[in-house]
């Protein structure tokens, strides 16, 4: 498709349409689609990647649109031009926190990139740098410039962008670091410039729009001009407001000359088109209309039931603000737990913050017989019946919310919808409609937190461990909320029949069904107190693994290379009989470590799902010979030597050690003598 003008750049109008009809461009460019798009990627130095912190959804939305109808060429100057940009009408005409993410934009190449319809060139995409700057509305004074001297944009984002063979191209970038709008308008100013030359202050080299110091992109021949495409300003913006005022910098020394419309050398524009251009970014979408508020006063401590109906049409979901005084929070042993145990219909339902954030959600998986369940806070509380999950405040942690504007808002709908954030719910209409229970329990205005449950094993349960022995566990996969994007946790139970000390030993090997992963593992006493935590001590990546009591001889297990020596985690004092949790996720997680005890909490926040387990390994050590061979008291003598080797040979004296120097059970080897000259240089057996 030819584009609605002919540019004065070109050949005329009738030679271009002849040689669009003689050799049709191809359908695609090698990793570009025709005419469709055009991935830009933020390239801005100085600027941090994306953060790594916790999860949290955002709504994002056109902030600012044009309405996009034909595009037409600038002329002159055309690759560094000055927009308007207001914000309202839209979703950033209240005052609010505005952070653009997302732009989008369109541009046009005339007699530029390669293909049978531009000869100029044999390459099959082109690269460069789009240059945004934004500046606050009030550096404009259009007279004697539009742009006040020494005047800097607030931000600038450079954008590397390819294209392909085409006309016309929309391009599109998510931007590595929201840029924050501090008004309600602001100026863009959109520049094109060869690859790295803009730097952190700019000006850059432009690309050759034919304003003086305009050049060709590097790697690039015989060039023409690229054009900005300009929608019909006589349209109303789809989002947002913009006056038919245009920047357009051609005498090439960066300046914007204010003055009329088209007098030379004015380079203020006022008629009737304007940029295509995009913008997205965050934005406060408006809260649901209650059906239910527990606000002044607060959600109470304890247990609160609210009984409710889901009808047909506009009653199909059902909304219940609650405030809380306090945080639902691991360090302060409080916790928020929401379900739908009682009801005769099986519902879904979700938590959203006061800006529309989705928060968590079941549709019947985390409660018993079908019913929803959802746990915020320190954990752990026994489930309501059996085949439920228990309350472990695997949701994560909630901050106190409360007064105007604040609070939690909780969706219900039909067992089967889904929700996503800006407060939307996917109701499923198929589902059958009826009476449900909302229950509501926590203790965040102070009441005690009451006992902790033993974990549900969902793990190995190994029973009893003999000492010496070899118990395989099984692999299971770790687990990942649907909603919530946090990992899970694989709980297992063992018990010892003999303590994991002196001589004896207990070796935990996560490597053969934890391969190749990032593991977190834990050890819990029957009371919920964590004793032991690993994170690195196996083979890579960072695979876990314990190792309790004797520290000698060294032992291994196949697949794993790293020995299990009795000292991890290091400083341990082994363990005594009894019965133990093991706790296994993926990194990382959150508990409440060894100093708040008593609660076997643990939260997985890896995001990932993969299978974990571990093997069991006991047994005792034989204590290793002394270098005093010969027990006479003094150490490491002659007599000792000789009395090792005449014990070797079969004439072992009264206080002699056993020829089995090293205790492995093989009497008079060769490893007995390595192990006796060890020990007699000082090291260990």
């Amino acid at each position: 498709m030819l584009p609605s003008k002919c540019f004065a750049l070109m050949a005329p109008c009738m030679l271009l349409a002849v040689a669009a009809s003689a050799n049709p461009l191809p359908e695609t460019v090698p990793g570009l689609p025709r005419g469709a798009s055009a991935v830009g990627i933020d390239v801005t130095p100085g600027l941090p990647g994306p953060g790594t912190g916790g999860y949290q959804s955002r709504v994002i939305q056109p902030v600012y649109q044009t309405n996009d109808t034909a595009p037409d060429f600038l002329g002159a100057g055309s690759l560094y031009t000055l927009e308007d940009v207001r914000f309202s009408p839209g979703p950033w005409a209240a005052p609010q926190a505005r952070s653009i993410t997302n732009i989008l934009w369109k541009f046009q190449c005339a007699g530029w990139t390669a293909g049978p319809l531009f000869p100029q060139t044999n390459t099959p995409t082109a690269s460069f740098d789009t240059v945004f700057e934004f500046w606050n509305a009030g550096s404009f004074t259009l007279s004697p410039n539009m742009l006040a001297p020494q005047t800097a944009p607030f931000a600038v984002r450079i954008i590397r962008t390819t294209v392909g063979n085409d006309f016309t191209w929309d391009v599109s970038v998510t931007l590595t670091v929201p840029v924050a709008i501090p008004a309600d308008n602001c100026w863009v100013g959109i520049k094109y410039v060869n690859i790295g030359t803009y730097g952190t202050t700019g000006p850059g080299t432009r690309l050759y729009d034919g304003s003086a110091g305009s050049s060709n992109p590097a790697g690039e021949n015989a060039l023409a001009q690229l054009v900005n495409p300009r929608v019909d300003g006589t349209l109303p913006n789809l989002v947002g407001l913009t006056t038919n005022s245009l920047g357009r910098e051609r005498s090439g020394d960066n300046i914007f000359l204010g003055g009329t419309a088209g007098g030379a050398p004015a380079e203020h524009f006022s008629y009737g088109t304007v940029l295509s251009l995009q913008f997205q970014g965050d934005a406060a979408p408006p809260p649901p209309t209650p059906n239910f508020t527990r606000c002044g006063p607060d959600l109470a401590d304890g247990l609160t039931t609210q009984s409710d109906t889901l009808v047909g049409d506009a009653d199909r979901v059902r909304w219940h603000r609650i405030c809380t005084s306090g945080g639902a929070t691991d360090a302060a042993l409080t916790y928020l737990d929401i379900d739908t145990e009682t009801s005769a219909t099986s519902v879904a339902i979700a938590v959203f913050s006061a800006s529309g954030n989705r928060l968590a959600c079941d549709s019947g998986l985390d409660g018993s017989a079908g019913n929803s369940q959802i746990s915020f806070g320190v954990g752990r509380r026994a489930e309501f019946a059996s085949g439920g999950q228990q309350y472990d405040g695997r949701c994560g942690e909630l901050l106190a919310s409360t007064g105007t504007g604040n609070g939690y808002y909780i969706a219900v709908a039909p067992q089967g919808s889904s929700f996503g954030s800006g407060f939307l719910v996917n109701v499923n209409t198929a589902a059958p409609l009826g009476s449900y229970a909302l229950r509501l329990r926590t203790n965040v205005n102070g009441a005690a937190v009451g006992n902790s449950v033993p974990p549900l094993i969902n793990g190995t349960e190994y029973g009893l461990i003999t000492t010496p022995s070899a118990t395989p566990g099984f692999g299971v996969v770790s687990g990942l909320d649907p909603c919530s994007g946090l990992g899970g946790v694989v709980w297992s139970r063992f018990q010892l029949d003999q303590p994991a000390t002196g001589n004896n030993y207990l070796d935990i090997d996560l490597s053969d069904l934890s391969a190749n992963t990032d593991t977190v593992a834990y050890i819990f006493d029957n009371q919920g107190n964590e004793l032991a935590f690993d994170d690195i001590s196996g083979p890579l990546p960072d695979v876990a693994q314990f190792s309790f009591g004797a520290d000698s001889p060294m032992r291994t297990y196949a697949p794993n290379p790293i020995p299990f020596e009795g000292n991890v985690p290091i400083g341990n004092a082994g363990l005594p009989a009894g019965t133990y949790y093991l706790a296994i996720a993926l990194f990382p997680t959150q508990d409440l470590s060894a100093t708040s005890g008593g609660r076997w909490h643990v939260r997985g926040t890896s995001g990932s799902n993969l299978t974990v387990g571990a093997h069991l390994y006991t047994g005792t050590v034989i204590p290793c010979g002394s270098a005093d061979f010969d027990g006479d008291g003094d150490t490491g003598t002659d007599l000792d030597i000789e009395a090792f080797f005449a014990c070797m040979g079969g004439n072992c004296c009264a206080t002699c050690f056993s020829a089995d120097f090293d205790g492995d059970g093989d009497t008079g080897t060769d490893l007995d003598i390595e192990a006796f000259f060890r020990v007699l240089g000082g090291g260990t057996c």
